[in-house]
């Protein structure tokens, strides 16, 4: 009965999944499984009966007091700890620590259970970047729309004062500065807008490799001469659905991030796949999703990044660059494309050796669209319609009010969109386009047009904001039957998109056009 309890006793301690270690009083190893041999080098043969090899040097006061009280005893258990491998790295660890007792009774040794966290702590750190990645983007897009309001106003009434002050050269060159000043600042919103997921996108089905191909040229144009360029294009690519504009960009930004990276000079690579992201990348790369994708990695040879700066690497004007060298927003804007478009990025890089950033964008089966007949041109910006403007800032409501009164328009100012409703219900002549704001205290623009539809059939609807809602427009996708206009604008923009809007249905008069609202 004896042996047969051994025997037990061997079979529980080779297949076990974690980590057995046995030790005498004198600190001599007694038991070591095979899955001590896996996850700290070191065979069996190699520890039996020498002194425990895993305690480093600066922890063994530590571990002294640990077993101090167990040889008294005492169990302890969920210890988290760090122990030294064969190779001299550190490992965290979860230990259980209990004594052995001989047929006395007395303590004459510690059995030890440890478990490898390595693992569990690297997931854990991901999930808590997702989480900031994401905390940020919410904070990033609130920013970007209270931002664009102020900017529409500041770029709207510049441009209206600039007009007034053309034949008074020192003044306007002043108001150019102020409009000019506004663009740049609109440009880092719309960064921002792209890191937090809130830009419009205008999504096709696209040939990666016909997307790099066409943008090739320009791509060159940014890559010095010292650095040797390829692409490799893979056969029987799958297509995936994206905005091509934005796809663009986010080419250019990777590129000269590479390009930046190599200051002596290298190689920078281009290459495409198809590829299957299944439940293990999933596991090891939270917020990705397993299924079918197409491929896009931007591969260099340049300096490399520390694991401290990776884990920073796509946040908000986080660079490593001089000052005056870049905003910092180029690899968060890319981010932000990838992750509007459903896909995924990642990035992985060794100091002194180079980086790589790859793009994971879903395949579908869809057939390549074709371009088609483009919208006819806005041949005159000047009207007589009448327009509904429901916008909840005073500021931007006067703006816009004075811009399109100045084409010509008959404008009925909303300060919200329960007024909207009451001047859509009493005006006894036609309302022919509702401009509105997509986010308003209490009711969305898209509430307001569901509702004014259902008694003015015929209305348009442009919707304008500081930044395209995914819970009105899903992805940032516009409906066809809807436009939208993303803050700031100008007034030659704004009326240019009011005449597309009004001028749409022409040819269909006597015919009721529906508003679509797409909602989650």
């Amino acid at each position: 009965m004896l042996w047969d309890a051994a025997e037990r006793l061997r079979a529980v301690e080779e297949a076990a999944p974690v980590s057995l270690v046995a030790l005498d009083q004198d600190e001599r190893v007694t038991m070591w499984n095979r899955a001590a041999e896996r996850l700290f080098g070191w065979r069996a043969s190699e520890v039996m009966g020498r002194p425990n090899p895993l305690i480093p040097d600066d922890r063994q006061t530590e571990y002294a007091a640990l077993r101090a009280r167990v040889l008294q005893g005492e169990a302890l258990s969920g210890i988290e700890i760090c122990r030294q491998r064969k190779d001299g790295s550190l490992i965290t660890i979860s230990l259980c620590i209990a004594p052995i007792r001989d047929a006395e009774g007395h303590v004459c040794g510690t059995m030890n259970v440890l478990t490898d966290l390595s693992e569990a702590k690297r997931l854990e750190q991901q999930f808590a970047q997702a989480q900031k990645m994401e905390a940020i983007g919410q904070l990033a897009g609130g920013i970007a729309h209270d931002f664009n309001n102020l900017l529409t106003a500041i770029i709207g009434y510049s441009n209206l004062v600039l007009d007034r002050v053309r034949d008074q050269p020192d003044i306007a060159a002043d108001v150019e500065e102020i409009g000019k000043a506004g663009e740049r600042a609109s440009c880092l919103t719309r960064q921002l807008l792209a890191f937090s997921r809130k830009q419009l996108l205008r999504p096709q089905v696209l040939d990666l490799n016909q997307v790099v191909r066409d943008f090739n040229k320009m791509l060159r144009r940014v890559v010095s001469d010292d650095i040797r360029f390829d692409i490799v294009a893979a056969p029987s690519l799958g297509r995936t659905k994206a905005d091509p504009g934005h796809m663009e960009q986010l080419l250019m930004n990777l590129v000269v991030n590479a390009r930046d990276a190599m200051p002596q000079g290298g190689a920078l690579t281009l290459e495409t796949a198809n590829a299957v992201l299944d439940p293990e990348f999933v596991r090891r790369h939270p917020g990705s999703e397993p299924g079918d994708y197409v491929s896009l990695a931007v591969k260099d040879t340049g300096c490399g990044m520390a694991p401290e700066v990776l884990a920073h690497v796509f946040e908000p004007f986080f660079t490593t660059k001089g000052p005056a060298k870049g905003t910092g927003l180029g690899l968060s804007t890319a981010y932000g494309i990838v992750r509007q478009s459903g896909g995924y990025i990642t990035v992985e890089s060794t100091p002194g050796v180079g980086t790589t950033f790859t793009i994971y964008l879903p395949r579908v089966n869809e057939a390549i669209e074709s371009t088609g007949s483009r919208a006819p041109s806005v041949t005159t910006l000047q009207g007589t319609e009448t327009i509904l403007l429901a916008e909840d800032e005073p500021d931007v409501r006067a703006l816009i009010g004075k811009m399109l009164g100045g084409y010509g328009y008959t404008v009925l100012q909303a300060r919200d969109v329960f007024d909207a409703i009451a001047i859509g219900e009493s005006h006894r002549e036609p309302i022919h386009l509702l401009v509105t704001d997509l986010i308003m205290p209490e009711l969305k623009g898209t509430d307001l047009a569901q509702r004014l539809v259902r008694f003015r059939p015929a209305i348009k609807v442009l919707y304008v904001s500081g930044f395209a809602s995914q819970v009105a427009i899903p992805l940032g996708s516009v409906s066809p039957n809807v436009s939208f206009l993303q803050k700031p604008f100008a007034a030659e923009t704004l009326a240019t998109k009011v005449r597309e809007c009004l001028d749409h249905h022409v040819g269909q008069a006597g015919r009721e056009s529906t508003v679509s609202v797409s909602r989650h």
